[in-house]
C-alpha cells in the first residue's frame, strides 16, 4: 500500500476505478488493460499497481461500487413515496439471495421478483465473478438471461 493519508488512497483508488468504468462503457474486459487505466489517471500506469494488482481486481472494486449504488437505491424505493414493486413490471436478481433481500425490500409483490436466468434452458443463479474471478461467464450469464427473457416477451405478444 502506498504511503500517504488513507484519504488519498482511497481518492486514488477512487480514480482508477472511475478510469476503469469510462472504459468498460466502450471496451469489453478483455481489451482493457493496466496501461490504458493509466493513461486515464493522474499518476503513472505503474503506480497503479500500489492500489491494485491485477486489472481484475480493479473491476471487482467497479462491480462492488455499482453493487452497492444498486442496493442503495433499492433500500430508498420504500421511503418515496408511491415507489414499490408494483412500479416495475419485472424485477430480476442474480441469485436466491438477491430474491430474498428484494422480496423483503419491496414486500407485496414477490410474484414479478425472478431470477434472471430462471426462464432460460438451464435455471441457475449468475456466476459471481467476487467467487469465480470470470467476468466472462458472468456476461455470457446475463446476455443469456436477457435473450430468454426477450424471447419470452415475444412468445407472450408483449414485444
Amino acid at each position: 500500500m502506498p504511503k500517504g493519508s488513507e484519504a488519498l488512497t482511497r481518492a486514488r483508488r477512487e480514480e482508477i476505478i472511475d478510469a476503469c468504468a469510462a472504459l468498460y462503457k466502450t471496451m469489453s474486459l478483455r481489451e482493457i488493460t493496466i496501461k490504458l487505466i493509466g493513461a486515464r489517471t493522474s499518476f503513472t500506469r505503474t503506480s497503479i499497481y500500489n492500489y491494485f494488482e491485477t486489472k481484475e481486481e480493479i473491476f471487482l472494486a467497479l462491480l462492488q461500487r455499482e453493487y452497492a449504488a444498486w442496493t442503495d437505491d433499492l433500500n430508498a424505493l420504500p421511503a418515496q413515496p408511491g415507489a414499490d414493486g408494483d412500479a416495475f413490471d419485472f424485477i430480476f436478481g442474480m441469485d436466491e439471495e438477491n430474491l430474498r433481500d428484494m422480496r423483503r425490500i419491496l414486500g407485496a409483490c414477490p410474484a414479478r421478483v425472478a431470477l434472471l436466468l430462471g426462464e432460460t434452458l438451464h435455471p441457475r443463479a449468475i456466476a459471481d465473478p467476487w467467487y469465480t474471478g470470470n467476468f466472462d461467464e458472468t456476461f455470457s450469464d446475463i446476455a443469456e438471461g436477457c435473450r430468454a427473457f426477450l424471447a419470452s416477451l415475444e412468445q407472450k405478444g408483449i414485444v
